[in-house]
This record gives C-alpha cells, structure tokens and sequence, in this order.
C-alpha cells in the first residue's frame, strides 16, 4: 500500500502543476479554459466551460452597419483585455447578439444602457470551420450540427440558441471560427 501511495504522489504533484493552454487559434490572448470531452457524434466536440463572462449588446438586424453599431457599443467598455472569441447570440433564429469574452482579471465597466454583463454558457457542443464566418454560413452550420446530434440520439431544436463563435479577425487571410450549441439538461 506505501509502495502505490509512494507511485501515485509524484503523478498527483506533476498533474496539479500543469496549468491550461489555451489553443493556438487564441492567438496569445485570453479566452474561455474549457475541458474537451469526445461525443459519439461525428466531427462534435463537447466542451465544459469554465466560469465565464461576457459583455453583450443586441443588434437590432443582422446588416453591417448594425454590426458596426454594436462592435462599436462594446469597444467603449473600459477595464476590458482583448480576448477571443467573439460570439454572435442567435435566439429564436432572430435575436442578434454581439459579445465579447471578458477575461479573467478583467473588470468591464459598463457605462452603456445598451451593453451588459452575462454569464456564458457552461457546457456546448462544438463543431469548428476554417472558413469566414457570416450569419447564412452560421445557419446553415447550426442545421447541420443540430441534424447529427439528433441522429446521435441529443436533443437539438429550430428555435435553440446557437452562438458563432469567431477567433480571428475579418482581415485575416486564414479563418477559425466554431458553432456552439448549449446542451440541454
């Protein structure tokens, strides 16, 4: 018994020292620590979050200068660090929202009725793409993603709140960006 405690106790040092590395398509800068857990679905991840929060606004359309508006809205917040991902909100297939990832140590102060705080959601089914997100490309990826969790016996609805999840600049030349779908109870 001494022998396997003696055994175990370096394994126990050496995993309480490791420390979560963010994926390279954080690009260095903060985002959300997550744990991956495999699913029984093709090309599905499903990943437990950690504690996170966000700073959102709602567009009213889905057109540019709504975008604009709303990115706008969310740079005037101050104690904020640049961290991905950004995330648009899709509820009920209509309800636009922007939101930025607030990094830990950070503390957003918000002057604009319009933007808020929010917690995150904790536990998501994730389908990645390196391909420019848009809001079409994004439905059409939610309709997919939600068909194979169906067919791998998950629950998934039209009207379920799906976020795009975009890692990398509108400037980029390569693009990284994620369908998150919360998984329901």
């Amino acid at each position: 018994m001494e022998l396997r405690l003696f055994l175990l106790l370096p394994l126990v040092v050496f995993c309480r020292g490791q420390s979560w590395r963010p994926p390279e398509y954080c690009h260095d800068l903060p985002c959300p620590k997550f744990t991956s857990l495999k699913t029984s679905v093709k090309d599905v991840e499903e990943h437990l979050l950690g504690d996170t929060e966000w700073i959102s606004t709602t567009m009213k359309n889905p057109t540019p200068s709504d975008l604009m508006a709303a990115r706008e809205r969310l740079s005037k917040v101050t104690g904020y660090v640049d961290s991905w991902p950004v995330l648009v909100n899709v509820t009920n297939g209509k309800i636009l929202a922007l939101s930025w990832f607030v990094a830990p140590g950070s503390v957003a102060e918000i002057s604009d009725s319009e933007v808020r705080l929010e917690r995150g959601p904790k536990f998501v089914y994730v389908r990645s793409s390196h391909y420019f997100p848009t809001l079409e490309k994004g439905q059409e990826d939610k309709r997919a993603l939600c068909d194979d969790l169906c067919e791998g016996g998950k629950t998934c609805t039209d009207d379920q709140t799906y976020f795009v999840a975009v890692y990398d600049s509108v400037f980029s030349g390569e693009h990284y960006s994620e369908i998150w779908i919360e998984k329901t109870p």
